[in-house]
């Protein structure tokens, strides 16, 4: 798989010129997939590239959710957020290739009087295993405050392989991970 990335912004690229040496840099190194990990706002000039790799490269090319919407390749998702049930999160994609990003997250739940808030969460503390959520596939630990409680839940490996599983029985054909991340864990 051959992933390109937004962070140099476009800016006159030719997206014709850019999918005639992709399709050559796809044959000679004899990549099975592209992924087109655009995370900048939306933009013609993207889009235009996007809709031009996804006509033009002769194997599968996977667009994030911002440029896949009228395009017929498969969507790659950001990891699923922790305090969404995997298949709430993925129906809006359902009968498309979901392509799903996958990485150890973390995430803190502040619950006061005046509302709620999503945050996220630092490392977790050594030591703190927390309990299991079926439901989020995930561990969670709760801290009971005088004006606050906080919910922080967590991905640890073996919840990781557990979420991939059950992504793959809902459709999601494809995970993608950094191995600086995920490498020591699974290398």
């Amino acid at each position: 798989m051959l992933i390109l990335d937004d962070s140099v912004p476009c800016s006159g690229h030719s997206a014709g010129l850019i999918a005639d040496f992709l399709c050559e840099t796809v044959s000679r190194l004899r990549c099975g997939s592209v992924l087109l990990d655009f995370q900048r706002p939306r933009n013609t000039e993207a889009a235009a590239i996007a809709a031009a790799l996804v006509d033009a490269l002769p194997c599968p090319v996977g667009v994030s959710p911002e440029y896949a919407g009228s395009l017929s390749c498969p969507v790659f998702l950001p990891p699923v957020p922790l305090h969404i049930p995997m298949q709430r999160y993925l129906r809006p994609w359902q009968g498309r290739e979901i392509w799903l990003e996958a990485a150890l997250c973390r995430e803190v739940i502040t619950v006061t009087k005046k509302g709620t808030t999503f945050a996220e969460a630092k490392a977790q503390e050594d030591g703190v295993n927390g309990f299991y959520s079926e439901s989020l596939c995930c561990r969670y630990v709760t801290r009971v405050q005088k004006d606050c409680t906080a919910f922080t839940l967590f991905d640890t490996p073996e919840t990781l392989e557990k979420k991939l599983d059950l992504s793959h029985t809902l459709g999601v054909t494809r995970a993608v991970g950094l191995y600086q991340e995920l490498g020591q864990h699974f290398g």
